[in-house]
């Protein structure tokens, strides 16, 4: 994919906003189908009662056509709404209740698809559409991104004068304070409007739950293992051993002459002595690895032998 993306900053420092005027030499490009799923979407247009947490502010006049977006999440439901404002006036908005797996940042996203869209539908031109997320616009100008919705934002910017512009959140603008208003006022709507299908991370991510519990599953209801048990409590995917005779000792396997007699039929036995050659009784018993034994540090004799195990300098001995 080939993208030109001409970025323009305007704005004074102080104020905490900047525009960015992005125009597109778009090509062809390989679209990655974003799971969108609409509902009957009737969202609320109009002016809504304004909040005694939010009071009105003095805006200034003549600043033409601005539309404040915002995005939220409460209480595991999701919200996003932009809102109208000319020459400094509140004069439209809308609410949309998105599906309660999604992400802020897709309802961030949605409010400015939504609010471009309006923009379009009203023939307003020359209209700025403002949002507090850097991440949104840092999407909007990526030359990577394949989520349809922001590819279609990118044709739609393409054929339009509508500018995209960063304002601090929480600094007092008002109408950056009125979009997160009706942003979490979106989300107690009771009609989820539409809804985003998981993310390759997401999935990724459920699958991977999915995995450790059913694992952990089979491990606690397995009856074997029982040796690897008492090091392992629980299953974990960051455990990984590859050392060949250090994973003997953790499995009770191969050379061990308990594994032999169970697996083979061979002799179990211990050499030195008439019992079974089992892990404790090589480790912590065996004659034959006495004089190695009284190299430990006594402290190593009075730990438990699946503490022993894992205990660095324990590992490093080699038989």
């Amino acid at each position: 994919m080939e993208e030109r993306m001409i970025r323009r900053i305007e704005g004074d420092p102080s104020n905490g906003k900047r525009s960015v005027a992005i125009s597109h030499d778009l090509h062809q490009e390989e679209e990655s189908d974003s799971g969108l799923r609409n509902h009957q979407f009737q969202p609320y247009h109009g002016p809504h009662k304004q909040s005694d947490d939010y009071p009105p502010r003095p805006v200034s006049p003549d600043t033409g056509h601005e539309i404040y977006t915002d995005g939220s999440k409460i209480n595991n439901q999701v919200g996003a709404a932009y809102v109208h404002y000319y020459n400094g006036t509140e004069t439209d908005s809308c609410l949309i209740r998105l599906g309660n797996q999604n992400k802020v940042f897709m309802a961030e996203v949605m409010a400015i698809s939504k609010a471009i869209d309006y923009c379009i539908d009203k023939n307003i031109r020359n209209s700025k559409v403002v949002t507090d997320s850097r991440s949104t616009l840092m999407a909007i100008e990526s030359t990577e991104e394949k989520r349809r919705i922001i590819i279609e934002i990118k044709k739609k910017l393409k054929l339009t004068k509508i500018q995209l512009q960063w304002v601090r959140a929480h600094s007092g603008t008002v109408g950056n304070e009125r979009a997160d208003a009706l942003a979490k006022l979106a989300t107690s709507k009771d009609q989820i409007d539409t809804e985003f299908g998981p993310s390759k991370a997401q999935v990724r991510y459920r699958g991977k739950e999915l995995l450790a519990t059913k694992w952990e599953e089979r491990w606690n209801n397995s009856a074997k293992g029982s040796w690897t048990k008492k090091f392992f409590k629980e299953v974990e995917f960051s455990r990984l051993y590859g050392d060949f005779y250090y994973n003997q000792v953790l499995t009770s396997h191969r050379v061990f002459g308990a594994h032999q007699q169970r697996l083979f039929g061979g002799e179990g036995g211990c050499p030195s002595v008439e019992q079974l050659e089992t892990i404790v009784h090589i480790l912590l018993k065996c004659k034959i690895w006495g004089k190695e034994r009284d190299d430990w540090p006594k402290r190593w004799l009075q730990k438990d032998i699946s503490d022993s195990v894992f205990y660095s300098p324990f590992k490093k001995r080699r038989y």
